[in-house]
C-alpha cells in the first residue's frame, strides 16, 4: 500500500471508532440530532474502504484515479474534523454541566447537520464514479501505522536550514577537538525535540571533524535493548560491510578495526542507563588512539552520568527569535521566509507567551512551551478540552516564583500530569495555588525533585499542598527529601490508587501507611536509604473487612541500604500478592511474611544477609536468590514440575527444608543442580522420589547421595546423573550407582582411580557415558562394560595415562565414540596402523582429538 493509502486507512479506522464512540452517539441522541445520518456515514465509509486497496494500486498508472483518491482523502479529512468538533462539544458539555444533559446552541446543531449532509453528498458523488474508474472491491485491510520511530541518520537538513545552534556547535566542537586523554565520551542531554540529533548532525558533518578523525560512524540506538545489535551496527558503519557471527566475534572484529584509529562514533537517542551494558559495549572502543570520541545524545541525565568522561552538555531551548524563524519555516511548509500578514501576530504570540485566543483552538492536542519566556497560562486555556499534552519544562513564571501555580486555572486537567524539579518551588503557597485537590479528572500524577533544598520541612509542606483529588489512580513521588510524608499519602480516602512508586527518599526513616489503599495493585519502593525498619505503620489502620494490602499483586523493594528488618503483620496481609522483589538491600536480615497464598514469583538479589526463611506459598512458580555469595533458582515447568539450581550456598540442607515447607516441592522436583557447595556432606535423595536429573559440581565434601542408608532401587525415576569434581562422593560410589534405570552418566575429576568401571557399578540401562578428567586412569575394565547392552555413546576426555582400550573392545551397540586429550590412547586409535584401531573400526561415528574419522564398511 502507498504511503498516502496507509494514512487514509488510518483515518478510516479513526472514523469508524469515533462514529461508534459513546461520546458521539450520546451527543447525537442527547441533542436530538439524526442518528440515521451518522449510520449512513458509517455505511458510505465501508463502501470507500472496499475499493481503497484497488484505488491505491491503480493511481500509479491512472492519473484520473489519483485525482479521485485525492478528492476522497479531502472528504474523509473533512468528516474527521466534523466528528472531532462533535467530540469536543460533547466533552465541553460534560465538563461544564452539573446536570445529566445540556443543550448546545441551536445554530451549531443546524450547521452540524448541514455539514454532515454535505459530506454524505460528496462521498456519494465520489462512490458513483467507482464503476467508471474501474475500481473493484477487494476487502479493506486495516493497517495500523507503525508505532516505531523512524531512525535518525547523519544527514543534516542542508536546504531547510538550522536555527540558533551555532554557539552549541562550537561548544561541542571545542570539547571534541580538545579531548586528548584516552577515548572521550561527550553526552548531549536535553528534552525530546529540543534539537539534540540536529546538533550531533551539524558536528558530524563539520569540515573540522573530517580533518581530525579518520573513522566515523553514526548509530541510532533509540530503545534498542541488544548490546550485540548496537555493536554490530557500529561495526558495519565503520567498515561499510555486513557481518554475521556471535557477540564475541563481533566485539573482537570491532576491536581490531578500531585499534590504532582515531574515531568519532555518534550514538544517537540512547535510553539504556545500565552501567553493566555500557561497560561491555565500550570495551572494543577502548583500542582507539587518544583523542577518539563517542558523542552521545540522550534525554536522561542518568544515561549521561554513566557514560560521560567530560561534563554533560545540557542543550537548552531556542531563543524567541530563533523559535520564530523555525515557526515560520514550518508554518510555510519550508517555503517563504515570511507569513501571511494576518498570521504573523498570532504566530509571534504563540512563540513568545501564548495568546489569550488559545481557547479558540478546539482541536489542539499537544502544546510544548518548555524553556520559553511564558509568564502565565491564560484562563482561556481551560476551554481547550481536547488538550492531551501540555509541557512546561524549565519555565519559571513571573519574577522568582515557580510556574506550578499556572496549573490552578486548569480545572478540567485530566489524564497524566508530570511535575518536575519541585526543588524550585520556593513558596509552598505556589503549590497550593496549583489547586490539584479539585482536579478530579487527573488519573496519573508524577512528582519529581531533582535536587536538595536542605529544608525538609519546606519539602514536606510543598508535598502537603500538592494533595491531589481522591480520583487519582497512579502516583509517583521521586526524590522527595522530607523526613516524613504528609498525611494524605497513604490515606484510605485515596481508594482509586492502583499503582504507587516511591523513590529516592534520602531523609525519610518511616514509610506511609500504604496498606490502607484498598485498590493498590502495584507498589515500588526504592532508595529510601534512611529506613531501618518497616513495621506496623506500613500496614495502617485496616478494618476487619479490609486486610492490609488487600489488592496488592506486585511489591518491589530496591536499594534500601539501611533496611534491616520487616516486621510481619499480626494477621492476614497480602492475600493476593503474586510477585515480590528485593534488590540491593545489603543489611536486610528479617523479612518475608509467613504466608503468601497467591505468591508465584520471589526474587531476592544483592541481599547477602537475608536468610532463607521462606513463606508458605503453594502457588510459587519461580524463586531466585542471587548475590555475591549464592545463586539459587527454582522454576516451575509447563509440566507443573520444578527445577532447582543452587550455587555457592552455605546451608543446602536448610534451604531444601525451607523450600519443602514453602510449597511441598519434593514430589514435583524433576531436576536439581548443585554447584560449589563445600558445606554439603550428604544430599537427601530420598526426599525427591520423582527426581529425574541430578547434577553435582565442585561439592568437595559431599560423601553420599542419601541422608539414610537406602538402596539404589528406591530411586527408579533418576535417569541422568552428572558428578563433577566431587572426590569424596565418587569414592563412596565405587560399589554401585543409586539408580537402576540410569540412562545418562557423566563423571568428571575423579582422582586416584586407576581402573574403571567396577564390575557392578554401572546399570545396564545406560545409553550415554562420559568419562572426563581421570588423571590416574590407566585401563578400562571390560567386566564393568560388558553388560552395557544399551550403550550408544562413550566420551573419554583428558585421561593422560590411559594406555589402551579393553582387549575385548566395546559393546556391539556403541555407535558414537569420542576420544580427546588422551595422548597415549590417541596414538593407538589411529586408522590403519593404530594397535587399537581394529577394536573401534566398526563404530559408525568416531572422533579422535576433535577430528572426525570416516570408517568404511568391509567389502563382502
Amino acid at each position: 500500500m502507498m504511503v498516502g493509502g496507509s494514512i487514509l486507512g488510518a483515518f478510516l479506522q479513526v472514523l469508524f471508532d469515533r462514529i461508534a464512540s459513546r461520546e458521539v452517539l450520546d451527543f447525537f441522541r442527547g441533542q436530538k440530532l439524526s442518528v440515521g445520518l451518522l449510520q449512513k456515514l458509517n455505511t458510505m465509509l465501508i463502501y470507500v474502504s472496499g475499493v481503497l486497496d484497488d484505488a491505491e494500486e491503480k493511481q500509479i498508472t491512472k492519473p484520473s484515479v489519483k485525482l479521485w483518491l485525492d478528492e476522497l482523502k479531502d472528504a474523509v479529512y473533512v468528516a474527521d474534523d466534523l466528528l472531532d468538533e462533535v467530540a469536543y462539544e460533547s466533552l465541553r458539555s460534560e465538563l461544564e454541566s452539573h446536570h445529566s444533559s445540556i443543550s448546545v446552541h441551536q445554530p451549531f446543531k443546524i450547521e452540524l447537520e448541514a455539514q454532515l449532509r454535505e459530506i454524505l453528498e460528496r462521498l456519494e458523488y465520489l462512490l458513483n464514479q467507482r464503476d467508471g474508474l474501474g475500481l473493484r472491491e477487494g476487502g479493506f485491510v486495516r493497517e495500523n501505522p507503525s508505532s516505531s520511530k523512524l531512525p535518525s541518520t547523519s544527514l543534516v537538513d542542508e536546504f531547510g536550514g538550522v536555527y540558533g545552534r551555532d554557539a552549541d556547535r562550537e561548544a561541542i566542537m571545542e570539547l571534541l577537538l580538545e579531548n586528548g586523554n584516552g577515548v572521550g565520551v561527550i553526552p548531549i542531554v536535553g528534552m525530546g525535540g529540543v534539537g539534540k540529533t540536529t546538533l550531533a548532525q551539524l558536528v558530524y558533518n563539520d569540515r573540522r571533524v573530517e580533518d581530525c578523525f579518520n573513522v566515523k560512524a553514526w548509530v541510532c540506538v533509540s530503545q534498542e535493548p541488544s548490546i550485540s545489535k548496537i555493536t554490530k551496527d557500529i561495526l558495519e558503519e565503520v567498515t561499510g560491510g555486513t557481518f554475521d557471527g556471535n557477540f564475541n566475534q563481533l566485539q573482537l572484529e570491532l576491536k581490531g578495526r578500531l585499534k590504532g584509529k582515531k574515531f568519532l562514533i555518534v550514538l544517537d537517542d540512547v535510553w539504556n542507563d545500565k552501567y553493566a551494558d555500557w561497560d561491555v559495549l565500550r570495551r572494543p572502543l577502548m583500542t582507539g588512539v587518544p583523542g577518539s570520541v563517542v558523542l552521545v545524545t540522550t534525554r536522561n541525565e542518568s544515561v549521561a552520568s554513566i557514560m560521560q568522561t567530560v561534563p554533560i552538555y545540557n542543550l537548552k531551548g531556542l531563543s524567541c527569535d530563533d523559535s520564530w524563524f523555525l515557526f515560520v519555516r514550518h508554518a510555510s511548509r519550508g517555503g517563504s521566509a515570511t507569513l501571511h500578514p494576518n498570521l504573523e501576530p498570532v504566530g509571534k504570540e504563540i512563540v513568545a507567551e501564548l495568546p489569550d485566543s488559545i481557547g479558540h483552538l478546539k482541536h489542539l492536542r499537544y502544546l510544548n512551551l518548555s524553556a520559553t519566556a511564558i509568564q502565565y497560562l491564560p484562563a482561556t486555556l481551560c476551554g481547550v478540552y481536547n488538550m492531551q499534552t501540555l509541557i512546561l519544562h524549565q519555565c519559571r513564571g513571573r519574577g522568582n516564583g515557580s510556574c506550578i501555580k499556572m496549573l490552578g486555572g486548569l480545572q478540567h486537567l485530566g489524564g497524566q500530569l508530570n511535575v518536575w524539579k519541585l526543588q524550585h518551588v520556593m513558596e509552598a503557597q505556589d503549590a497550593l495555588e496549583a489547586n490539584l485537590k479539585v482536579k478530579k479528572y487527573l488519573k496519573q500524577l508524577n512528582f519529581m525533585w531533582d535536587g536538595d533544598t536542605h529544608d525538609s520541612v519546606h519539602e514536606r509542606t510543598v508535598l502537603e499542598q500538592l494533595q491531589p483529588h481522591t480520583n487519582i489512580q497512579s502516583l509517583s513521588i521521586v526524590g522527595y527529601r522530607g523526613t516524613r510524608f504528609p498525611d494524605w499519602v497513604g490515606n484510605s480516602a485515596f481508594s482509586s490508587i492502583v499503582a504507587l512508586k516511591l523513590s529516592g527518599g534520602q531523609h525519610c526513616n518511616t514509610l506511609p501507611p500504604l496498606g490502607q489503599l484498598v485498590s493498590l495493585s502495584d507498589l515500588s519502593i526504592a532508595a529510601y536509604v534512611s529506613v531501618e525498619t518497616i513495621g506496623y505503620e506500613f500496614y495502617g489502620s485496616c478494618t476487619s473487612k479490609w486486610k492490609p494490602f488487600g489488592s496488592l499483586k506486585s511489591l518491589r523493594f530496591e536499594s534500601m541500604l539501611s533496611w534491616c528488618e520487616w516486621i510481619p503483620f499480626d494477621g492476614e496481609a497480602f492475600p493476593v500478592l503474586e510477585k515480590l522483589y528485593f534488590r540491593h538491600c545489603p543489611n536486610l536480615k528479617k523479612a518475608l511474611p509467613s504466608h503468601l497464598p497467591s505468591l508465584s514469583l520471589l526474587e531476592v538479589e544483592g541481599c547477602q544477609q537475608l536468610g532463607v526463611s521462606l513463606p508458605r506459598a503453594p502457588n510459587i512458580c519461580k524463586i531466585k536468590f542471587k548475590d555475591d555469595t549464592r545463586d539459587v533458582q527454582l522454576v516451575k515447568l509447563p509440566s507443573e514440575r520444578h527445577t532447582l539450581m543452587i550455587d555457592r550456598f552455605n546451608s543446602v540442607d536448610t534451604l531444601l527444608e525451607a523450600m519443602e515447607q514453602m510449597g511441598g516441592f519434593s514430589s514435583t522436583m524433576e531436576r536439581i543442580e548443585i554447584r560449589n557447595c563445600s558445606s554439603l556432606r550428604s544430599f537427601p535423595l530420598e526426599l525427591f522420589p520423582g527426581l529425574k536429573a541430578l547434577i553435582l559440581t565442585r561439592c568437595l565434601n559431599l560423601e553420599t547421595l542419601s541422608a539414610s542408608e537406602v538402596t539404589g532401587s528406591n530411586f527408579p525415576c533418576l535417569t541422568c546423573l552428572e558428578i563433577r569434581e566431587c572426590p569424596k562422593l565418587f569414592s563412596s560410589l565405587q560399589e554401585t550407582m543409586p539408580a537402576p534405570n540410569l540412562t545418562r552418566l557423566l563423571l568428571m575429576g575423579c582422582l586416584g582411580v586407576e581402573s574403571f568401571p567396577g564390575k557392578r557399578l554401572l546399570p545396564s540401562t545406560l545409553t550415554i557415558l562420559k568419562i572426563w578428567d581421570f588423571p590416574s586412569l590407566t585401563s578400562l575394565d571390560w567386566e564393568g562394560l560388558q553388560n552395557l547392552h544399551s550403550l550408544r555413546e562413550l566420551q573419554i576426555c583428558n585421561c593422560p595415562n590411559l594406555k589402551c582400550l579393553p582387549e575385548e573392545g566395546f559393546p556391539l551397540n556403541l555407535s558414537h565414540l569420542y576420544v580427546s586429550w588422551c595422548p597415549l590412547l590417541e596414538q593407538r586409535c589411529r586408522p590403519d596402523d593404530g594397535e587399537d584401531w581394529p577394536k573401534i573400526a566398526h563404530i559408525p561415528e568416531l572422533e579422535i582429538n576433535f577430528q572426525k574419522i570416516t570408517t568404511l564398511e568391509p567389502s563382502a
